[in-house]
Order: C-alpha cells, then sequence, then structure tokens
C-alpha cells in the first residue's frame, strides 16, 4: 500500500450485496404468494402455550445445556 492509497477492507463486495438484495426481493415475492396449509396451528392454539420450563446455555462459568434431544411419544401437541 503506498501513500495516498486507500486502504482495503475486507468484507462483502458491492456486486455480493446486489446479488444478495436481489435474491432476497425475489423470494419475498414468492412467499407472499404461498398459500397457509390447512395443517398450521391457529392463533388461538398458539395463545393457549404456557412455558413448562426454562433452561439455559451452557455458559463458561456454570455448566448448562450443551445438548437436547426430543421424545417424541411424550410431546404434547394441541390443535
Amino acid at each position: 500500500m503506498g501513500p495516498g492509497s486507500k486502504r482495503t477492507r475486507p468484507g462483502v463486495s458491492e456486486s455480493i450485496i446486489t446479488e444478495l438484495t436481489e435474491c432476497n426481493a425475489a423470494l419475498s415475492q414468492q412467499r407472499k404468494k404461498r398459500q397457509i396449509p390447512p395443517t398450521l396451528a391457529p392463533i388461538d392454539a398458539l395463545e393457549r402455550y404456557t412455558q413448562l420450563s426454562s433452561h439455559p446455555l451452557h455458559k463458561t462459568n456454570k455448566p448448562g445445556i450443551t445438548s437436547i434431544d426430543i421424545n417424541l411419544s411424550k410431546v404434547c401437541v394441541l390443535l
């Protein structure tokens, strides 16, 4: 780098930003046209959900949950 020259910074180039913006616009238009599936839980059912417990993620000063497994035979689904 010589005197008076601009310092280049690593990052996402303008061409990549343009490509991502165009892709986002195209995908957003497709999402707006999608039909809501009939199997999706209605809002009133979701409002009745309650939190049973809360467990913090692993921290360096206190051990916590580092992995999880779900037993599908014990999961309750309200429809």
